[in-house]
């Protein structure tokens, strides 16, 4: 966590880093998710040290996020690659040359195809009219939301991509290889989970009622376009969704209590 890093009380906050907002206290989604696979999950995750020269890779659905919600940064944040023939001794040093020139910026190294596709991809969006209307909107990205649970008194975060506050709207950015898979990817990430999280704690600080909004863009061709969609969760699937979430929130109270994980 940075040194200028102050942990904020319950509200929506900009400006804070991705790391700095990983690194703060309370529980996230992602963590909800740890918990129902298993408490020791969660502290494992929370914990275990992570290969940070790994985690510098090229991450494209992060890339496409930045690309789409904050074009302004991703020239800070990416830089191209030039052409290189990797086959050879000589490009193979070059490329190395590169990768170690770009070491001190923190920039991720991207290829030329993969910003084509990412602007093909972005485009796409553009192209599709509820999609468009959605990205039009007044909002802010990749705002911060931290509140304290009523039932339970957890600690809570959340981040959404995309947040319209004048309409009440939470974006979510999903990327997708198969979409034949979308509808299995709410049960196998907990898409559904997500929904409610993210409503009750936007209703937590501003006492206000959101609607919560998916757009899923895929990341394979169909007839040469990058297919997108926008999908609502039904009422079914949201009151599940909250059944999920009091129950693994109140999960995580109970191992704090007893520091039992």
């Amino acid at each position: 966590m940075s040194a200028v890093f102050k942990l904020p009380k319950e509200g929506i906050f900009p400006g804070i880093s991705n790391a700095d907002y990983h690194n703060s206290p309370g529980i996230s989604k992602s963590g909800l998710d740890m918990i129902r696979k298993s408490p020791a999950s969660y502290i494992w995750q929370s914990t275990a040290p992570a290969d940070n020269e790994k985690t510098k890779a090229l991450d494209f659905g992060t890339a496409f996020h930045c690309l789409l919600l904050e074009p302004d940064e991703f020239t800070k944040r990416y830089i191209i690659e030039p052409v290189i023939n990797k086959r050879t001794n000589t490009g193979k040093e070059e490329a190395a040359a590169f990768a170690e020139s770009v070491k001190e910026s923190g920039q991720t190294i991207i290829s030329d195809d993969d910003l084509k596709k990412l602007k093909l991809m972005r485009g796409s969006v553009f192209s599709h009219p509820t999609a468009r209307g959605l990205m039009d909107l007044s909002g802010v990205a990749e705002h911060s939301v931290f509140w304290t649970d009523e039932e339970t008194g957890a600690s809570c975060r959340c981040r959404p991509d995309f947040l319209c506050q004048k309409e009440k709207i939470i974006i979510d950015i999903k990327t997708a290889a198969d979409f034949s898979r979308i509808q299995r990817s709410f049960e196998d990430y907990r898409y559904f989970v997500q929904d409610p999280f993210y409503r009750a704690g936007l209703k937590a600080v501003t006492g206000d009622d959101y609607d919560f909004l998916f757009i899923f863009v895929s990341t394979s061709i169909n007839c040469g376009r990058y297919p997108v969609d926008v999908i609502r969760l039904n009422d079914a699937a949201r009151f599940d969704g909250e059944n999920h979430m009091k129950a693994d929130l109140k999960k995580y109270m109970d191992c704090q209590k007893n520091d039992d994980w």
